[in-house]
């Protein structure tokens, strides 16, 4: 069984690598001469349009010379050209609509136009291309699958203020501060995709199961060269709704968790800035079958909604309003023995697997559904009438029709 396992990941890590492409790939033609080129920067790839690149590329190129350009724009199609003679770039984006003529008195200044376009000029045609992407690009800062911003505050949302149980009404429990890092993979498209998160959070936790939970998860991607950054700040109020129904917490217990988040990303290199809101509602059941094994029930529904920028000449807006359904169902169960070494003395054993449905409605995104299956195992503290997962070590594979991934996660409650 062991071998199978790692040669799943060992599959998994080569599958991605095997396959990796440069989030710009450029494919010019001058006169009769066509060659193809990778980029992971955004600038780098529209610098190709000034006179000294394509002299430096082409050696049959003049100022005259016939230019024709295909961009896969993070895997938008884009054409550009430039006519026998002429100084003109022209700009045609078929999915937009979008058929735009750069004029200058040179090709240089053409292609600097074109270039304060991408960057403050576009107004709504910008948008559109940031709705595209969104649409159509994996590693999109915003709303792709690889550690983008939408990712990880779903991925937060979901472990907001969950990590304790308690099965005696009178449970007193201590505020907890935690700490996580999660390393992951992600292939989709032929892009190959490495993500680094470092999710941090504390829990108030007051009296009669009441609790306040802040978390504040920072997470860094990286495409082929190309680097995007994201973080979000979370508030969420746990409602112990079963000690309300005077439920026996032996038997079952009920949380209700109303959740505000507001989250920044951006990628200078992938030409992406974003700013989103989210506000939504968790629900976590835990029924104790006995005292060894539980079973956890997770609903979350959250609005998405991103904001536009405007700071001078820079106006960015992706216009995207969505809704989010995740549902999970984990089955844990408390293992014989405990540890005997510090830090983590007289601490239970747990082992724990999890399979989780992840949905987006509204404005159309790459990563609009997708599957994960986890399991993870560490330690579980018991104090007072309360329990709480301590210290954890666990997988996470992701997969749908059009990408897929894993996560390491290692992680740390005290």
């Amino acid at each position: 069984m062991s071998h199978l396992v790692i040669a799943l990941l060992l599959s998994l890590v080569f599958a991605t690598v095997a396959s990796a492409r440069s989030p710009f790939v450029l494919d010019a033609t001058v006169e009769n001469t066509r060659r193809s080129f990778g980029f992971h920067d955004i600038l780098d790839a529209v610098d190709t349009l000034q006179n000294a690149q394509l002299e430096r590329l082409f050696s049959n190129y003049t100022e005259q010379s016939p230019v024709n350009i295909r961009l896969d724009l993070r895997g938008l199609p884009v054409r550009l050209q430039y006519g026998q003679g002429e100084t003109t770039l022209n700009l045609v984006v078929p999915s937009c609509g979008i058929n735009r003529a750069f004029r200058g008195n040179t090709r240089d200044d053409s292609s600097h136009a074109f270039e304060r376009y991408l960057k403050q000029e576009g107004g709504s045609e910008l948008t559109c291309l940031l709705q595209k992407l969104a649409q159509t690009s994996p590693i999109d800062p915003v709303t792709g699958v690889a550690g983008s911003l939408f990712q990880t505050m779903t991925i937060a949302d979901s472990g907001l203020g969950s990590n304790v149980s308690s099965t005696s009404a009178d449970a007193k429990i201590a505020n907890q501060f935690s700490v996580l890092l999660r390393f992951g993979r992600y292939a989709a498209h032929g892009f190959d995709s490495t993500v680094l998160s470092l999710p941090l959070g504390y829990t108030w936790n007051l009296s009669n199961g009441l609790g306040l939970a802040v978390d504040f998860p920072v997470t860094y991607s990286e495409t082929d060269g190309a680097k995007a950054y994201n973080a979000s700040l979370g508030l969420g109020v746990r409602l112990p709704l079963s000690r309300f129904l005077l439920a026996n917490p032996e038997r079952w217990e009920w949380d209700i968790t109303p959740i505000v988040r507001f989250g920044a990303a951006g990628s200078p290199e992938l030409a992406s800035l974003g700013l989103v809101y989210a506000l939504g509602v968790k629900s976590d059941v835990t029924l104790h079958l006995t005292p060894a094994w539980h079973i956890d029930l997770q609903n979350l529904v959250s609005r998405y909604k991103t904001i536009p920028i405007h700071a001078g000449d820079l106006h960015i807006d992706y216009a995207l309003e969505n809704v989010l359904f995740r549902n999970g169902l984990s089955m844990s169960i408390m293992l014989p023995g405990r540890l005997t070494f510090w830090p983590l003395v007289n601490k239970k054993l747990s082992i724990k697997g999890s399979f989780t449905d992840t949905r987006f409605t509204g404005n159309e995104i790459f990563g609009k559904a997708y599957d994960d299956v986890a399991i993870d195992f560490g330690t579980v503290s018991q104090e007072g009438g309360a329990t709480w997962e301590n210290a954890r070590i666990g997988f996470q594979y992701t997969f749908s029709n059009d990408f897929h991934g894993f996560a390491f996660n290692l992680g740390y409650t005290f």
